[in-house]
């Protein structure tokens, strides 16, 4: 009895295996990833994609739909352009231009499939505004007992001649409940905000945020706690 039951297991495994070896595709064989600014002006954007790690770039076109506004199914985006570029890891791209720097655009990374009969395979939807700022939150410096410097870096201003700068932190890492005051920055480059009056071993999460008349964008969230300096003794 026990072998009648293996067998049919067996044959439905093998079965399996060589649909998928002869054109199966997994319906989530294409991501759509980020995008980045390529020009100072704001204007033009690089879209990235990625092929899931099953997936050989040797067997998909990969390309990306776009419009100003969200669609359901990725054929209906008003633009649609091949990927032009190709990195490892599943990577592709493609820079498009001649966006408006204020306007909220909806993208989607899709694939088509060449080996066997045609398929299709689209990413999520995800944004972009080619005119907002770019910031990256970096590691707090002067820390002490009750103080600490947060520090930031505005990358890029997306064609913005100011950007509004600060930092949101709190003791909470979902609840980012208290501002620094705004720095308003007509270039690119680091800043910074000294927290006084802070509690022993408490840790304070925060992250930097830049604001312009396009986009607010924020930086990954870290965390600083106050106390002791640290320090090393060696032996003689």
């Amino acid at each position: 009895m026990k072998e009648k039951k293996i067998i049919p297991l067996i044959v439905a495994g093998v079965l399996i295996g060589i649909s998928c070896f002869s054109g199966c595709v997994g319906p989530w064989a294409v991501d759509t990833y980020g995008w980045e600014h390529i020009d100072f002006e704001g204007t033009a954007v690089r879209l990235w994609g990625q092929l899931t790690i099953s997936e050989s770039s040797d067997n998909w076109n990969e390309g990306f739909a776009w419009d100003t506004q969200y669609h359901q199914n990725w054929e209906d985006y008003a633009y649609h352009v091949w990927a032009d570029n190709h990195a490892g890891l599943g990577l592709f791209s493609v820079d498009i231009d001649n966006l408006t720097r204020t306007q909220e655009y909806h993208y989607r990374a899709y694939g088509e499939y060449l080996k066997g009969a045609s398929q299709y395979r689209a990413g999520a939807d995800m944004i972009f505004i080619p005119g907002g700022p770019r910031v990256v939150t970096d590691n707090a410096t002067g820390i002490g007992f009750t103080q600490a410097t947060l520090n930031g870096n505005l990358w890029h201003m997306g064609g913005a001649a100011s950007c509004t700068v600060y930092f949101l932190y709190g003791t909470d890492e979902n609840a980012l409940n208290q501002q620094t005051t705004p720095e308003i920055k007509t270039t690119v480059g680091p800043f910074s905000a000294s927290l006084t009056s802070l509690v022993t071993n408490i840790t304070i999460f925060y992250k930097a945020v830049a604001e312009n008349d396009a986009d607010t964008w924020s930086g990954v969230i870290m965390k600083v706690t106050p106390g002791p300096p640290l320090i090393i003794s060696r032996q003689p």
